[in-house]
């Protein structure tokens, strides 16, 4: 698209009235968007930059133009004003903001199925969940109804949706992309990153270079040492998604310079650790609502921020320690490898009314099960990039390429690799 701009053989305004017209015809169905900006069009037919005319979509957890985020609740941040940093980077560059996308309500679930909008709806299989938190957004890049799209992700929330849809979605480096304007605050626990989701790596890695303020490195892939958490991760997953992973480390053998199992010190712990630090974190943001006005939250969510809300200062700091204690895990890991493999979710997308799945370890809730596969990256501060690996049926799976801190480029680069030896960019 940039290309063609520069050669002036392209109207940026003629995307942006494509998706618009392909967000009407299918939002009635996947439920992906709770908003929409007025005059976008026009706004896109002025803009150049690296992302001149490319419809984007924000998940509703970011102030624009003081117009106050949804949030998939009733209960909104109204301290908000302004426009989060994240959504004036992308305008600088050319982006064109089309819409606001629906999610699990105040982001405290992977499936998508919690909003005060109705559920998120898959666009491979409608009864089956597009994931979360940031499942609109990654049913509408699905869908094909956008370009690109934001996600935030404090226990997977990019990479749980990114996976259920067949997409790509990044957490970036803790801190690496700008927390400002965002509902959840930026002095909140260090968990929650902001990131780019796409149908491709290449521009997953723009829309991040965009968002970061940064340019990423090349990378020789040849020298990267890649560790798999078989025993954690890989073995406790359903079969059809170990054969998929499985068959993507066979494909990168000849690329890297060597592959080992590894293992993860404590990477039980954060099943328990990164829901109290949420949690606590989120039912502070909304005390008032919490004693004032609970009709506000839909059931699921309030008896959680009830929870969260007698969570103890003990815990907490008990909690804090554990997420050291994993971060500095992550950093030893990353003294024998450079990147790590783990498959995004243990099974294919669960269906809308399904609440446990079967792993190989027995019957576990949906929620816990994506949890712990994503949720200990967060807890390290670590990068992460879901993408697709293999198929099996009528789904892909994903798998998760994860660095160490700031080395964002190192999960980028071999995630083109991957990318490239399957053939796997979806096709809306």
């Amino acid at each position: 698209m940039s290309a063609l701009l520069r050669g002036g053989r392209y109207n940026p305004g003629v995307d942006v009235e494509a998706s618009l017209a392909a967000i009407a015809e299918r939002n009635a169905e996947l439920n992906a968007f709770v908003g929409f900006v007025p005059g976008v069009v026009d706004e896109a037919r002025d803009d150049d930059g690296p992302l001149a005319g490319m419809p984007i979509a924000i998940k509703d957890m970011f102030v624009d133009r003081d117009r106050v985020p949804t949030c998939g609740s009733g209960s909104t941040p109204a301290w908000l004003t302004g426009t989060a940093t994240v959504i004036e980077r992308l305008r600088r560059a050319g982006a064109a903001i089309v819409g606001y996308t629906n999610l699990h309500e105040w982001g405290l679930g992977t499936t998508s199925t919690v909003s005060a909008f109705g559920p998120v709806r898959n666009p491979r299989d409608p009864a089956r969940i597009a994931g979360g938190s940031s499942g609109g957004s990654g049913a509408a890049l699905a869908a094909g109804l956008v370009d690109g799209a934001t996600g935030t992700d404090a226990g997977g929330s990019i990479r749980v949706p990114a996976a259920c849809c067949g997409i790509v979605g990044f957490k970036p480096t803790w801190g690496r992309v700008p927390l400002a304007g965002f509902a959840d605050g930026t002095d909140g626990p260090p968990i929650d990153h902001t990131g780019p989701m796409a149908r491709s790596v290449a521009v997953v890695e723009t829309l991040f270079e965009v968002m970061a303020d940064t340019k990423v490195e090349q990378v020789d892939v040849s020298s990267l040492r890649v560790g798999v958490l078989r025993r954690q991760f890989l073995d406790t997953s359903a079969s059809e998604v170990r054969e998929a992973v499985e068959g993507c480390i066979e494909i990168l053998g000849p690329d890297i310079s060597s592959i080992k199992d590894v293992d993860l010190e404590g990477a039980e712990i954060p099943g328990q650790v990164l829901p109290m630090l949420l949690l606590a974190h989120t039912a502070g943001l909304v005390r008032d609502d919490l004693e004032n006005s609970p009709e506000a939250f839909q059931p699921e969510t309030l008896n959680l921020l009830t929870l969260g809300s007698q969570i103890s200062e003990e815990n907490l700091r008990q909690s804090n320690t554990a997420r050291v204690a994993l971060r500095d895990a992550w950093d030893r890991l990353f003294e024998e490898v450079d990147v790590v493999l783990t498959p995004t979710i243990p099974t294919l997308p669960a269906r809308v009314d399904e609440l446990t799945v079967e792993l190989p370890t027995g019957s576990t809730s949906v929620e816990l099960a994506q949890v712990s596969h994503n949720s200990p990256m967060n807890l390290g501060g670590v990068p992460a990039l879901s993408l697709p690996c293999g198929e099996t049926g009528d789904w892909t799976v994903n798998v998760t390429i994860t660095a160490a801190r700031d080395h964002d480029d190192h999960a980028l680069a071999l995630g083109h690799v991957v990318e490239e030896r399957l053939g796997l960019v979806p096709r809306h």
